[in-house]
C-alpha cells in the first residue's frame, strides 16, 4: 500500500466555486490488496516565523472494502486564504487499514516541493 500526496496550491475549483482563494493540499491511497475500514488523514502546514504550524486537518473515513488498484481520496484538506502573504506550505499525509485480518498503517508522506503561495492565512 502507498500515499500519494500532491503539492500545496491554490485551487482554481474553490476560487471558481466560493470565490475566494485557499490553498489545497489533495491525496489519496492505493493497495495492491483488499483494505477496509480506510481512514486517511491531511494535514497543511505553513513555515513561520515561530516555526512550523498547522493550518487544516481533514478525515476520510472508507468504512466498506477497498479493491485492490482503487483510491481512497482526500481532495477536501483546504483553508481559505486571509491576505496575499506570502507564504510555505507543504501537507501532511497518513492512514490506517484493515488488510489481510490485521491493522496497518501508513506513517507520514510529506509533499515534496515547498514553494511560497501568495496566500496569508
Amino acid at each position: 500500500c502507498r500515499i500519494q500526496i500532491g503539492q500545496a496550491h491554490i485551487s482554481s475549483w474553490i476560487r471558481a466555486n466560493y470565490g475566494y482563494p485557499a490553498v489545497k493540499v489533495n491525496a489519496f491511497s492505493r493497495c495492491n490488496v483488499p483494505q477496509s475500514k480506510v481512514t486517511l488523514t491531511v494535514e497543511i502546514w505553513k513555515n513561520g516565523t515561530f516555526g512550523k504550524t498547522l493550518v487544516a486537518r481533514s478525515v476520510v473515513r472508507s468504512p466498506g472494502v477497498v479493491n485492490p488498484g482503487r483510491d481512497v481520496e482526500n481532495l477536501g484538506t483546504w483553508r481559505r486564504c486571509t491576505s496575499g502573504k506570502k507564504t510555505s506550505y507543504f501537507g501532511i499525509a497518513y492512514a490506517k487499514a484493515f488488510i489481510q485480518g490485521k491493522w496497518q498503517f501508513a506513517s507520514d508522506t510529506y509533499s515534496l516541493n515547498i514553494k511560497p503561495l501568495a496566500c496569508g492565512t
